[in-house]
């Protein structure tokens, strides 16, 4: 079953993040989603060293940052929001006790 036909059974055409791991077939699933038909707010990607820009060229996707092995993507038309007075974190904010304490190890 592709990624495809999870989205199209689950009647889903917009996906806010959406995270690509699949241990080098990264170009292979992304050349299999019509990105006329479904709409991605942020892609994540592993490269693992890939070069994914010639892809995105002809798609309204632009690379805001690369992250270890992960490069992430933004759609052009998605305008990122933050709560005021939050300060963010990977997995949450923990300033803010969103985060249980046991979980602050992941911030930085």
């Amino acid at each position: 079953m592709s990624i495809i036909d999870v989205l199209a059974h689950a009647k889903i055409q917009h996906v806010q993040l959406f995270i690509l791991d699949v241990e080098g077939a990264e170009l292979l699933v992304l050349e299999s989603i019509d990105f006329n038909a479904y709409h991605f707010d942020v892609i994540v990607i592993e490269a693992n060293g890939q070069n994914f820009e010639p892809f995105f060229k002809s798609k309204p996707y632009k690379m805001i940052a690369i992250r270890g092995r992960n490069i992430w993507y933004q759609h052009h038309d998605f305008v990122p929001s933050e709560k005021p007075g939050v300060d963010m974190c990977f997995r949450g904010s923990w300033k803010t006790g969103i985060v249980p304490k046991r979980q602050r190890r992941y911030c930085t």
